[in-house]
């Protein structure tokens, strides 16, 4: 049954899902300052614990940002080469490519930004938007004097929060989309702050204003309606692990519930030190008239503690420290599992994992960043192909080229020893070794194989004029250092 109180901000099912998840990935990226901001969210009252106490525990934590620094290892590996149209695309493309959302950022600024966020919350969006113009016989060459051409508008998964679609001969089709959006506006000498709901359908644009906000109802209204060049929605999702249409699970998602457990653990673990710190001063047997009102005695240097006890004694309690070692070793297991789940981008852990495990993991990880990256190159092709489609191209969009070869890096792969092994047996040219070198990133740019070969050529020259001169053999080894070198003749 349809909600009679519904209103261009209703949110979907799959975005009331997908909220909390992007709330714990921002609240972690967001650092300290967000975290503590959280408040009991993430960081939950004991109980029976005083608001002072907590507010003096939430005050000392600080965030070890694992879920961040893993992130930013992830999101950077494909991009350690410019991302970049291949040779045969239009003019027009590698212009648009120079300034991809009419913000001056160039399309591998851009996809940077959109692959790390849906790296982050499972997925992401981008809008092909076109500026408005005014209705009439135009021409492509008037657009470009006009600047007048489709750009990319990067849109945040929290921010599209409704869609809907259709199958169509297999394939996905969005039929209706709302995208919620905000600004600022001065009023007198005050901002307030304008609240909008975008609503696309094929070839349909709509904006919508929030004008009345109260505790049971709010009060929409559409102030702008207008056509599109476009006879479907030009939205483009780039998905890691897709659940369905909205729905996706963030790769660090779990990482990043380790993450706020550190956070809380390392809180209490703070908290037990502050209270270790200052030992108690504890007394028996001493009379409670002689303790004073409430049984409180007055402490300080210019203070002397006195009873007519006979009994009556002194004393410090003393924290004795375990508690703090068992802390601090949950503290460690954590960040172990925590440094684990980015195995082989982080940091080398020798003794946490197994050696076999470990190269498994690491495989296994780079295996799915690598499919990954292959799906947001198809989103970005994608998003490409809108641009086209919107300007009149009839080509289809143009193709990109990205970095998948990240997983080859490591000095010690065992694909490398079988290169190596290769070349001994003469098995593989020199050149071929070359350009695997080159494709795992060991040598520099401005790498010239045949300058190599010639300088290559002239210090084996070099070594047979040295070895003549010394009349040597110039496949005997060289003599030792202090020792003459040997006599070819000898017996």
């Amino acid at each position: 049954m349809a909600d009679k109180d519904a209103t261009p901000a209703t949110p979907s099912a799959a975005y009331a899902k997908m909220a909390p998840r992007w709330h714990l990935i921002d609240s972690l990226l967001g650092g300290t300052e967000v975290m503590r901001q959280a408040g009991t969210v993430m960081m939950p009252k004991h109980q029976e614990e005083s608001e002072p106490s907590w507010e003096r525990r939430l005050g000392g934590a600080v965030l070890l940002n694992m879920t961040e620094i893993t992130l930013d290892m992830l999101s950077g590996k494909p991009f350690s080469d410019p991302v970049q149209l291949v040779d045969d695309a239009l003019p027009q493309h590698k212009e648009w490519s120079e300034d991809i959302d009419l913000q001056g950022n160039s399309l591998d600024v851009f996809a940077r930004r959109w692959f790390r966020d849906g790296l982050a919350k499972g997925l992401s969006h981008v809008l092909i938007d076109m500026p408005r113009r005014d209705e009439g016989n135009r021409s492509l060459a008037d657009d470009k004097e006009n600047n007048i051409r489709p750009y990319l508008v990067h849109i945040p998964p929290e921010s599209v929060i409704f869609m809907s679609g259709t199958t169509v001969n297999g394939r996905e089709v969005l039929e209706h989309v709302r995208i919620s959006e905000s600004e600022l506006v001065r009023v007198g000498f005050s901002e307030v702050l304008q609240e909008r709901i975008r609503v696309l359908e094929p070839g349909l644009a709509q904006v919508w204003e929030l004008r009345e906000k109260g505790s049971t109802k709010e009060k929409w209204v559409k102030v702008e309606e207008y056509a599109t060049d476009l006879d479907y929605i030009p939205l483009v999702t780039f998905y890691t692990n897709r659940d369905g249409l909205g729905l996706a699970k963030p790769l660090l998602l779990d990482l990043a519930y380790m993450n706020v457990r550190h956070w809380q653990l390392d809180a209490d673990l703070n908290n037990i030190i502050s209270v270790a710190c200052f030992p108690m001063l504890a007394m028996s047997g001493v009379d409670q008239n002689e303790a004073g009102e409430g049984g409180l005695m007055r402490l300080g240097p210019n203070q002397i503690l006195a009873t007519r006890s006979e009994r009556g004694k002194f004393y410090y309690v003393e924290h004795t420290g375990a508690a703090i070692n068992v802390g601090e070793d949950k503290l460690k297991h954590l960040e172990e599992l925590m440094a684990s789940y980015g195995a082989q981008f982080l940091k080398d852990t020798p003794g946490d994992l197994k050696a076999t495990v470990r190269a498994l993991d690491s495989a296994e990880a780079l295996s799915q960043l690598q499919a990954t990256t292959l799906v947001f190159k198809d989103a970005l092709e994608q998003a490409l192909a809108a641009m086209s489609d919107w300007a009149g191209l009839k080509d289809g969009g143009p193709s990109v080229e990205m970095n998948v070869d990240f997983g080859l890096n490591d000095p010690d792969e065992a694909g490398w020893s079988a290169i190596e092994s290769a070349r001994t047996r003469r098995e593989i040219s020199r050149k071929t070794v070359i350009n695997e070198m080159t494709r795992r990133g060991w040598l520099s740019d401005d790498y010239d194989l045949e300058e190599d070969a010639v300088l290559l050529e002239a210090e084996n020259k070099e070594m047979m004029d040295a070895a003549a001169r010394l009349d040597l053999d110039p496949g005997a080894p060289d003599p030792a250092p202090g020792e003459p070198p040997a006599d070819p003749d000898a017996q």
